[in-house]
């Protein structure tokens, strides 16, 4: 007696359904949208942020000879009006300047009688510390504000200000005089 084994005659075969391919549609068009939201998201964000800046983003690099680049006339607006400004510091010493900032230590009035000295509800420099090496120079994006109160530096006025470059222990490593042109 002889046994066979039936054969099977059918092949094997790949098929989706078209549910499967509705989802994997799906699924890459919600990828994709996702990934454009979170980009838009990112790209408006960015300009609330302040951005890393280097030295070549600079209009004048410090140097030995000039080793604080601010502008020598410095306008802000009065009221807590924030305004955006590029200082490059240039740290000539022998050591190293850890947790550089800056600050105004006092302004001059010379519309005043007697000239009168303000060192009290002066703007704010708000921007992120660095560490500056001996003999190497940083950039900072910085926002300088004028204080809301009604005493200290007011609009309408050019006041003479020393601008002070600090470290981390608030010791004031530069100091360069500006004229403070704050606007109503």
């Amino acid at each position: 007696m002889r046994f066979s084994i039936p054969r099977s005659t059918k092949r094997g075969s790949l098929e989706l359904s078209t549910n499967a391919i509705v989802v994997i549609v799906l699924a890459f068009v919600m990828l994709g949208l996702g990934l454009s939201i979170i980009r838009t998201l990112g790209n408006n964000t960015s300009d609330a942020i302040p951005k890393a800046l280097g030295l070549a983003d600079l209009d004048q690099k410090p140097t030995a000879d000039a080793p604080l680049t601010i502008p020598d006339t410095l306008k802000i607006q009065a009221g807590g009006t924030p305004t955006n400004i590029k200082i490059g510091y240039y740290n000539a010493d022998g050591s190293d300047h850890q947790g550089v900032n800056f600050i105004f230590r006092k302004c001059l009035d010379p519309s005043a009688a007697n000239s009168a000295e303000i060192d009290q509800n002066l703007p704010t420099v708000t921007t992120l510390s660095q560490d500056v090496s001996a003999s190497k120079a940083a950039a900072f994006n910085a926002i300088i504000k004028t204080p809301t109160a009604n005493s200290g530096v007011a609009g309408g006025k050019t006041y003479i200000c020393e601008f002070d470059v600090v470290d981390g222990t608030s010791t004031t490593v530069l100091s360069k005089q500006i004229a403070l042109q704050v606007t109503s």
